[in-house]
């Protein structure tokens, strides 16, 4: 599959640079076998390694907006003609990652629970100055490993490219490998690496200078049918992203 790779500075940290966006696609030049693009602004840099699956024109991050809404998306939505009908789009060639931003326009922190298929995109609104992120809906077969370091966030979707990074931590945990090694429930949060976590499937984040909140929105219900959750987990202090 695809991958997609961003850095947030956030209060006072350290510049998201091209530089760095570049070297974070480097290290996933595997999956760009079809090209690799980034965008950059004052404070957020997003890439994309491209694998042509679904036949657009190309490789993102788009934008929109004059460039206050920005994406990055690896994803393959299964409920297009309803989107279209729903966002009133008649360009029914319109790639899913701009179906991704019209539904993000449209419904806000709640699009992900209008998408179908299999996505992890990421969202900059320079007006909120936030990140809104999404991984797979209902498994995490399309996978988001997530970083903070002083005053920075990161994200990719192998842990390769955050490795790279200057600011961060490859600190092996040794709780979680000592879990492992002796068969114990794996914490689907957590990696190899104290200071790298994944984000959870069925799960978003939104990320701003003053808190990340983690939110399920979506799950199954004991009589197996799904249940849209807006419940939101505020991840400010925890060791937790």
């Amino acid at each position: 599959m695809s991958g997609v790779a961003g850095i947030l500075s956030r209060r006072a940290g350290k510049p998201a640079t091209a530089a760095d966006i570049q070297q974070m696609l480097a290290r996933m030049r595997h999956r760009a076998r079809d090209g690799a693009s980034w965008w950059s602004d004052t404070a957020i840099a997003l890439g994309h390694a491209w694998l042509n699956t679904t036949d657009e024109a190309g490789p993102g991050p788009l934008t929109m907006a004059g460039g206050r809404l920005a994406i990055t998306a690896d994803c393959r939505l299964d409920n297009r003609d309803e989107l279209l009908a729903r966002l009133g789009i008649r360009d029914k060639s319109v790639a899913d990652a701009m179906l991704v931003m019209r539904a993000y326009l449209t419904w806000g922190d709640a699009s992900p629970t209008h998408l179908q298929g299999d996505f992890a995109f990421a969202i900059w609104d320079s007006e909120r100055r936030a990140r809104c992120f999404a991984p797979a809906t209902i498994s995490a077969s399309n996978p988001s490993i997530i970083t903070r370091a002083t005053g920075v966030f990161a994200f990719a979707s192998e842990i390769g490219p955050i490795l790279g990074l200057d600011d961060t931590s490859a600190r092996i945990s040794e709780h979680q490998i000592s879990g492992f090694l002796a068969g114990l429930t794996d914490d689907p949060q957590s990696t190899a690496y104290t200071d790298i976590f994944r984000l959870p499937a069925r799960h978003s984040l939104t990320v701003t200078d003053s808190q990340v909140v983690l939110r399920r929105y979506w799950q199954i219900q004991p009589s197996g049918r799904p249940l849209r959750s807006d419940a939101a987990h505020h991840a400010r202090g925890s060791r937790r992203f």
